[in-house]
């Protein structure tokens, strides 16, 4: 068996179970559910899960609900409309999670320390090299590395992610409470990643975030615009891994949460488990069943300024989507992610992203990026 996450857990609903749960509960019958998913998809693009999980058949007109909310498959046309391919933007510098940290520690921006670096022929000077299976080896057999945190260099929603604790007699300890060979967990990294792996000093959460987080450095998603008059904050979403997990990744075990975020306080104005129906709210923390609701995180408005000044500095995108650690030390940029995808606002504050609280200042944003892209030729 494979140590870390190679690849996506399949969580494919079973429409029929969900078809039926929906006509059991008195929502709307099969027949009606069948004509919704299929106006739902020729008109919007959304596919059963997204009715299901949305919880579109608990609205009286479906259709009509969900003309304000984007489907995955338009999510990435609009980030791909606000930040084009093709304008000389940095869409490949953000895939590179070490290029990316060099960037933003020279421009004086708080990210995660990196300690080293594996990738056959890639030399990084501010981190260790390691090139070969024997280096990630003698790098991991050393005890003053750890705890650290440990990812492929260009892939994203957790997939080869690991906290790593401790190392001793050729063993390595795992947050998740496993301990595996030091040889194994190496040779995995080496044969599985060959585009590069990233080592960082793990990061300690906020007292306040540890309490609804656990231990795991759990991420603040925060979704910037490039308007014709600023950088706008579009919205704030702090993630909520699984008890147990890691990371607070799509690839964790077991369904994360999500929870929208006031971006000028920092409370939390709703959260939904992302493995449920947005039918109900989710109301206490998976850790400690602490009240979600109107509790407020730390130093929000801080990493909101942060991410707008980083933005600022990328004229070429118009969407720009911040994974930020609030730390014990402040608010550290994780990742940048060019493309965001918004279904996990949608979800946390169960509406659509094209509301008219933020559709104006969508279009807004749309209009600046043709214009930059005209400027730019």
């Amino acid at each position: 068996m494979a140590i870390l996450v190679l690849t996506l857990p399949k969580r494919d609903l079973n429409v029929a179970k969900y078809m039926t749960w929906v006509q059991q509960h008195g929502y709307r019958d099969r027949v009606k559910q069948l004509i919704d998913l299929v106006r739902l998809g020729r008109r919007r693009g959304f596919g059963a899960n997204e009715y299901f999980l949305y919880a579109f058949f608990a609205k009286e007109r479906p259709v009509e609900a969900a003309k304000n909310y984007v489907s995955t498959r338009s999510s990435r046309r609009l980030s791909l409309t606000l930040s084009p391919f093709g304008i000389n933007g940095q869409h490949g510098l953000f895939n590179d999670k070490a290029l990316t940290g060099v960037l933003l520690r020279s421009l004086g921006f708080p990210t995660s320390v990196d300690l080293a670096i594996y990738h056959p022929t890639r030399a990084f000077p501010h981190a260790t090299g390691l090139s070969c299976k024997q280096d990630i080896q003698r790098f991991l057999g050393d005890a003053q590395n750890y705890p650290c945190f440990g990812k492929p260099l260009n892939l994203s929603r957790s997939i080869g992610a690991v906290s790593l604790l401790d190392v001793s007699d050729n063993a390595v300890e795992i947050a998740d409470g496993r301990v595996v060979p030091l040889d194994e967990l190496a040779t995995e990294i080496a044969t599985q990643f060959p585009d590069g792996y990233l080592f960082q000093q793990c990061l300690q959460p906020h007292q306040r975030l540890r309490a609804i987080t656990g231990p795991t450095a759990a991420t603040l998603r925060v979704v910037t615009l490039r308007t014709s008059t600023d950088i706008s904050c579009l919205y704030t979403v702090q993630k909520l891994p699984p008890v147990g997990a890691m990371t607070d990744g799509f690839a964790s075990h077991g369904a994360n949460a999500m929870c929208w975020v006031d971006h000028t306080t920092g409370t939390i104005r709703r959260a939904q488990n992302m493995g449920r129906m947005n039918i109900n709210a989710l109301d206490t923390s998976p850790h400690g069943d602490l009240p979600l609701n109107d509790y407020s995180l730390p130093d929000v408005p801080a990493a909101v300024d942060i991410c707008q000044s980083v933005h600022a500095l990328m004229p070429q995108h118009g969407v720009l989507g911040f994974d930020i650690v609030l730390s014990d030390q402040g608010p550290v940029i994780n990742e940048i992610n060019a493309l965001p995808i918004h279904a996990i606002f949608q979800r946390a504050a169960d509406q659509g992203i094209m509301n008219d609280e933020r559709s104006e200042t969508i279009n807004d944003a749309i209009a600046e990026t043709r214009r930059l892209a005209n400027a730019l030729g």
